[in-house]
């Protein structure tokens, strides 16, 4: 309005020179004020730029003809005068550096007769043509002087552009002595400024910068339950009154603050926007959704980063988290019946929940009970009466206020009617519906209003009821019918009795945004006149409660009952439930947003059930949860008070006693060394040892069992004399949300932690390794310690044969192999632990970090009701899949596992785990790595996969196939290779047992899919020779036609060995090579072949 005033002005004085200088500096500073400029031209007989501010580099302005040549305009009084039409100024820079820019200048214009413009362009459309901005044009008669301003902002196109090019255009009329000139050319950077306003109503409230949460600036998202999903509100961003061509830009929108996870922005960033003149002007919209993530009062910042300041813009917005269904209910009431206290006359002494009838000290009040036996109204006692034209003031909630502090949906209600006592032609409150006299009732002068004292201890009326809109209006109502005037605090509420509609209750919302934690309010009321009267009845604060059901015993009869003592189903993950009733013996699992033991009563989760929870546990009697049991929290967030036991049955070995088990803690605090193990009579048994593992070393050293987050010890079995159960006891407050462990990592042969699963319930390996699959490898290992038979620490030479392996990326669910250890039967390694995705309470496990500066996170969302299977195991998924299984003289039983499916890969990834390296070990080799577990691309059956072995010392070895689902549990062959016999072995039809020498055979083996009658293939010349390691040697081997000569040499050509067998069979000494690869060089009688063999 001021530019468009202003231009207004000028038009009308642009004859008058000093008029034009004073209106020139204040045009000036209103369109220009608070922009930067980047470059100007005074053009003060030449076109140099200013030097302040000095411009940026490669910068350049000329002069140029219509076809693009340099051209020498003229100067008149240090303005720059065109020569001709068609004639363009350039302007050229580098503006990788700014946004939002806007061209401006001065024109002057003198003819005889004509018009001259100046018409602006800039290479911002597509290819880099020029587009045209908008130009100014003037208009001169009879030789007078048209002087006016200029400026357009420059498209988005213009931001950060490196090669920006302006052209200013000459434009001349009818040329009869045209004079057309451009001064204080300026490019300059608009400056936006910053306001948010809300979207939803109230709409189009500004949310200041730093402003608290408030139900006025809808900034207050209320109580929201947990299960429910999001609440979203919409807000509006404004570049209020920033310059003239100015965009403001929000780069970015973060939430931060106390409950960050609790709130989410949508979009993250926001497109430009224009100047917008009036609060109700142009603006972009974004929203914030409150999804709680536990129960309580939730907070955040949103922050929003522009190019205008303040940035980040910021205020905060607020929410209660309700873990479960809520009603509302009374928490304090006052219905005004005589015993309740003494107002039967004077209201000298009001009293609700302790409370003062004249809190100024000076204000008489005259207010009564008004009598019941008149029947006003449907309470059968009395109810409070304001008559008079003199405000009276009730105040309640005593001295120090009721502690609202931990209630949800706090609200202050009350009944309210409305009558006088001079009805006609009869009594109103005989025929309360009668309104047969425009005076029998309340008018726009009769009000209630509530008044609630602030955390800054002042006093706020919150809601004003009238008794009409008018002072000529009058009505009246009684407490039988109406409606509910509904008000927040913070928004000053007014509400009028109408015709159509009027109030018969009230009720003031209390949002937690308010800060109010020990509530005091007053109700004040004024009529007309002494026989106009206000009803006040059933004063109450309310708040929002749990909706439960109570376990408890009524008659003999122990059951669900709802809090009235009519028995109800079982409860459900949206109810609260207590317990007031020994919960024992195999009963149901619970289901319960929040569950509460009653002092002295006890719950107990039996095997194969659980205790799962939205919330928080709550126990003031006892609770156990019994081995195999799960008590499962489904918000990280929940705090549970009071302590739990939980059991863990152990897998003891033997009455020797001598065996480790990797336990961590499901509850806070219990030291693994001297609170775990327990006689029949509960008395304490110190574990003889507890031992952390070394990362750096790979060695276990001595700990104190001190309880620590997420890490795992190596506990020793108690001794058979100290009478101590084959069960870990834990004790303590059970852990619940998220845990966050930094991982050790000395260097990429070490990397090994030992950490477990921290909860009082079953976890998912499948979920943990997804959720930290840039932190750990896929393959997690468990100690069995029924297989171990090394007793004296290896360090980093340890083979492995006692710790079963599962890894999380191979198939659909994972696929886990038992440890290989020692005495298993090779016939049925089916029945040994096998690991899969199912982690039990108080198991520890081996993970290996991916590097320095990992960390492993643990969250609910990982935990699980199921209970599969014995120790840390459980039931498996179906894929294409099988085990190759070797037995070795000793008892060894050594597997390996190929999984076929689809997401698989052949090549060597995440869904592979490495051999750890047994004394007697089966292997399959992918791009030189030994691997335990073998994911494979989907099943095809010309699938052919490389087998190799190890073996502790001589001897005769069987292969056998195990665990076989999908395909093959159907029928699908699995073929056995011999290279060094030629055997071929159909493993479904029967083993296959071979003589090894002590050490590793590679290349003798191989699975393939495919009958001996399709393979005849293999026994053609390609195939004549196969070259393979049998122990301490390299097997060169023949079909048919003798080795005549054999030769070796290494990488760089040197013959090392030479040999003229004459046989089908010859052999090279592994002991006397070296490291290394070789190649082998065999003659058959002329027919040359080479083979590779690595040492």
């Amino acid at each position: 309005m001021m530019k468009t005033n202003l231009l207004c002005l000028i038009n009308s004085y642009r004859n008058s020179p000093v008029k034009l200088l004073l209106l020139g500096f204040i045009l000036s500073y209103v369109m220009y004020n608070g922009q930067t400029t980047i470059v100007s031209y005074q053009f003060n007989n030449n076109l140099n730029s200013d030097t302040t501010p000095v411009p940026p580099l490669n910068t350049s302005l000329t002069y140029n003809y219509a076809n693009g040549n340099p051209r020498t305009p003229g100067y008149d009084n240090s303005w720059l005068r065109a020569v001709g039409g068609g004639d363009y100024l350039e302007l050229s820079i580098d503006a990788s550096a700014y946004q939002n820019m806007v061209v401006s200048f001065d024109g002057r214009f003198s003819a005889f007769f004509g018009t001259g413009s100046w018409t602006v362009y800039a290479n911002t459309g597509a290819g880099n043509s020029f587009q045209n901005l908008g130009d100014l044009q003037l208009l001169s008669l009879f030789g007078s002087t048209a002087t006016d301003s200029f400026s357009v902002a420059l498209p988005a196109g213009a931001n950060n552009k490196t090669g920006l090019k302006i052209r200013i255009e000459v434009y001349l009329g009818l040329d009869l002595g045209d004079n057309l000139r451009i001064d204080n050319l300026k490019l300059s950077t608009g400056t936006p400024k910053i306001q948010v306003y809300s979207a939803t109503p109230p709409a189009n409230t500004h949310i200041p910068h730093l402003s608290p949460a408030s139900a006025a600036l809808t900034t207050d998202f209320g109580t929201r339950q947990t299960s429910l999903g999001p609440q979203t509100k919409g807000y509006r961003v404004r570049n209020l009154q920033g310059t003239s061509g100015s965009q403001l830009t929000v780069n970015s929108i973060t939430v931060s603050g106390a409950n960050p996870g609790d709130f989410t922005v949508s979009p993250s960033s926001l497109s430009p926007v224009g100047v917008a003149t009036t609060p109700s002007g142009t603006f972009v919209l974004f929203y914030i959704s409150f999804k709680p993530l536990a129960d309580g009062i939730r907070t955040a910042e949103i922050n929003l980063y522009s190019n205008a300041a303040p940035s980040p813009y910021k205020f905060t917005v607020m929410g209660v988290g309700a873990s479960c269904s809520l009603e509302s209910t009374a928490y304090v009431t006052n219905n005004f019946a005589l015993t309740d206290q003494t107002l039967e006359s004077s209201c000298s002494a009001a009293d609700l929940v302790a409370g003062s009838s004249s809190p100024s000290g000076s204000n008489s009040l005259t207010t009564q009970l008004y009598p019941g036996a008149q029947n006003l109204y449907s309470s059968a006692t009395s109810s409070l009466m304001f008559r008079g034209n003199t405000e009276k003031t009730i105040e309640f909630c005593g001295l120090n206020g009721v502690n609202v502090a931990q209630k949800k949906d706090v609200a202050i209600a009350f009944n309210v009617a409305a009558f006088t006592t001079t009805d006609k032609p009869q009594h109103w409150w005989n025929n309360p519906t009668v309104n047969d006299d425009t005076e029998n009732g309340l008018n726009i002068n009769s009000t209630i209003k509530v008044s609630v004292l602030k955390p800054d201890n002042t006093w706020s009326d919150e809601i004003v009821l009238r008794g009409s809109e008018s002072s000529g209006l009058y009505f009246r109502n009684h407490f039988l019918s109406g409606n509910q005037a509904v008000a927040t605090m913070g928004l000053g509420t007014v509400i009028s009795n109408t015709n159509s509609t009027k109030y018969n209750s009230v009720v003031l919302n209390i949002p937690a945004s308010a800060g109010v934690t020990n509530l005091k309010f007053r109700i004040k009321g004024k009529t007309e006149n002494n026989n106009k009267l206000w009803l006040i009845d059933d004063v109450r604060i309310l708040s929002s409660n749990a909706v439960y059901k109570v376990w408890n015993t009524v008659a003999g009869n122990t059951n669900w009952r709802s809090s009235s003592g009519v028995v109800i189903p079982a409860p459900t993950l949206d109810e609260k439930v207590f317990i007031d009733s020994d919960y024992t013996g195999v009963r149901p699992s619970i289901d319960a947003c929040e569950c509460e033991i009653n002092p002295g009563k006890s719950l107990t989760v039996e095997a194969d059930r659980h205790l799962q929870l939205r919330g928080a546990l709550i126990n003031n009697g006892t609770v156990t949860v019994n081995s195999d049991g799960s008590l499962i929290q489904l918000e990280d967030e929940a705090v549970n008070t009071g302590n739990i036991l939980l059991k863990r049955n152990l897998s003891f070995r033997n009455n020797d006693r001598k065996e480790y088990n990797y336990l961590i803690s499901p509850v806070e605090g219990a030291n693994l060394k001297t609170d775990i193990y327990k006689t029949g009579t509960m008395a304490a048994v110190a574990a003889p040892f507890a031992l952390y593992y070394n990362e750096a070393t790979s060695f276990f050293n001595n700990s104190t069992g001190a309880y620590i987050e997420g890490r795992s010890l190596a506990v020793k079995e108690p001794p058979l004399s100290s009478g101590a159960l084959p069960t870990a006891f834990f004790t303590g407050k059970p852990f619940n949300g998220v845990l966050e462990y930094a991982l050790a990592y000395s260097g990429a042969v070490s990397g090994y932690n030992l950490v477990g699963n921290p909860y009082p319930s079953n976890i998912d390996l499948n979920m943990l390794y997804e959720d930290n699959n840039t932190e750990i490898e896929s393959t997690f290992r468990f100690w069995d310690n029924t297989v171990n038979s090394f007793y004296e620490q290896q360090g980093s030479t340890y083979d492995g044969s006692a710790y079963a392996i599962f890894n999380a990326a191979t198939g659909t669910g994972g696929e886990g192999l038992p440890a290989p250890g020692y005495g298993q039967m090779a016939t049925a390694p089916g029945a040994s632990k096998v690991p899969n995705n199912i982690v039990k309470t108080g198991q520890g496990f081996m993970v290996r970090s991916l590097g320095p500066g990992k960390v492993l996170k643990f969250a609910n969302a990982l935990r699980l009701a199921d209970n599969a299977g014995s120790v840390f195991y459980g039931k498996q998924n179906t894929d294409d899949r099988f085990w190759l299984s070797m037995a070795a003289p000793s008892g060894i039983t050594s597997n390996m596992a190929l999984v076929y499916f689809s997401g698989g890969n052949n090549l060597f990834a995440v869904d592979d785990s490495e051999a750890f390296g047994g004394s007697d070990d089966v292997f399959s080799i992918v791009e030189n790595e030994k691997l335990s577990i073998d994911g494979r691309s989907a099943f095809v059956d010309t699938d052919a996969v490389t087998v190799e072995t190890r073996h502790f010392s001589a001897g005769s070895y069987t292969f056998s196939l195990n665990m076989k689902t999908g395909v093959f549990a159907n029928g699908q062959a699995v073929y056995l290779k011999d290279k060094h016999t030629g055997i071929i072995t159909n493993l479904n039809e029967g083993n296959y047992t071979f003589s090894a020498d002590a050490g590793e055979s590679t290349g003798r083996f191989e699975i393939i899919y495919k009958p001996t009658t399709i393979l005849a293939v293999d026994f053609d010349t390609k195939d004549e020779l196969t070259v393979y390691r049998d122990g301490n040697r390299f097997v060169v081997k023949a079909q048919s036609k003798k080795i005549t000569q054999l030769e070796l040499f290494d990488t760089a050509g040197r013959l090392i060995y030479r040999a003229q067998p004459n046989a089908l069979e010859a052999f090279i000494s592994a002991e006397d090579l070296r490291n290394g690869m070789y190649i082998t060089r065999i003659d058959q009688s002329g027919l040359i072949t080479a083979k590779k063999i690595v040492r």
